[in-house]
Formats: structure tokens, sequence, C-alpha cells
């Protein structure tokens, strides 16, 4: 886990990092068996990493640190409570047409601005069911309770993308949780970024201890 804040407020001890870890761990461990019983698919999650950086240093970190670089499809979708930030699900550019044929009453689809629409439609419905399983069993570690927006397409195969800024300031220093999913039916990949601004920092540390006095 990579720290950059100097104002200890911001700052996670040792403990605290490795349990904000584990409680990652623990969290994205169970939403694989969650979301083959919802979407009747299995999902191949990798073990979450977190990192503190500024929010406007997330697209050089897509593309430094992940060789991720657009065009891309990107779901947004926000979600507030004591823990409250932005998803992005991010898709390599085209994707959406092998994601609509995962679900069997799209396997004979037209072409067109028919097929435009389901592709949306299909990857905003899974961007919904992975933010939702994801943020949603972090928080119930936690003993919170997450409450999201609709999701969006926010972006789709364009050549540059930077974070809106009415979700993330970009000169705030954030919490980013990022896992690689996989859906086993198909070759479909991508990432998954939970992104927490540094307002959640307080509750998040206390959060934290508490799960930490449990053991």
């Amino acid at each position: 886990m990579t720290m950059i804040a100097k104002n200890t407020s911001l700052e996670f001890s040792q403990d605290e990092q490795e349990i904000l870890q584990e409680v990652m761990n623990v969290s994205f461990g169970q939403v694989a068996a969650d979301l083959a019983e919802i979407i009747n698919v299995l999902v191949i999650l990798s073990v979450p990493k977190v990192t503190l950086l500024l929010g406007k240093d997330f697209p050089k970190y897509l593309k430094e640190k992940l060789s991720l670089s657009p065009p891309f499809d990107v779901v947004e979708q926000s979600f507030s409570g004591k823990l409250n930030g932005v998803a992005f699900l991010v898709f390599p550019a085209g994707s959406g047409k092998t994601l609509v044929t995962m679900f069997d009453e799209y396997k004979e689809t037209p072409n067109g601005e028919e097929m435009t629409r389901l592709e949306k439609e299909t990857m905003t419905e899974i961007g919904n069911i992975l933010t939702g399983a994801c943020v949603g069993k972090l928080a119930e570690q936690l003993k919170e309770v997450a409450y999201y927006s609709e999701p969006r397409v926010a972006m789709s195969s364009t050549p540059s993308w930077e974070i809106p800024g009415k979700l993330i300031d970009p000169d705030s220093i954030v919490i980013l949780v990022k896992t690689e999913f996989k859906f086993e039916s198909n070759d479909t990949n991508g990432f998954l970024f939970l992104i927490t601004n540094q307002e959640s920092f307080g509750w998040l540390k206390k959060a934290l201890n508490r799960y930490i006095e449990q053991f």
C-alpha cells in the first residue's frame, strides 16, 4: 500500500493498513459467490490492492501502473454514507458486444442502434451489480450501510478521460482500491476501482480500529 499523505489525520498506521487490506480481501472474497447466484455467471476477482494518491493522478496511474490507456468503456457509479466516493468499472473498448452475449435472452441480438443500446444497458447493469456487491460487502464488514446513485456509462471509446471534478476533487487525497475481474464464461476482463475521498478518512480510521478490537 502506497502512502503519500503528510497530514497525520490522512495517514494510516501499519495496523490500520494491514486491517484495511484484510477487510478488502474478506469482502471481495465473498463477492464472487454472491454474484454467481445473482447473474449465474462466475466472476473471478483478483486480490484488491489499496493505494493513496491525488485524484488528478488517477488517469496517470491507469496509464503508467496498469498500461491501461484510452480508448476504453467506463461505467461510473457514486456511493454515499460514512464511506463515500465513486466506483469506476473500466472495460477495454468494444467489450459491450461480448458482455451482451453472456445473457441467454440476448443470444440473437440485432446490430446498429439496438445493439448499442443493449451494450450500454448490459455494462450499466453489470456495473451496478459489481459495485453494489463490493461496496456493500466492505460497508457490511465495517458495520455501515452504503447508498448508490444510478450507474451510467461515463465515457465510451474516447481519446482521453479525467475524473469528474463533481465526484472527486482532483487535488484531494483519495483511497484507491483496485481489483481485476474476469468473467469465466468468456474472455472479457477489466478493472474495478473504488475511490473514496479524504472526507472518509476520519470515519474509516475509527471503523478499522473498531474492527481490530473485535479480535
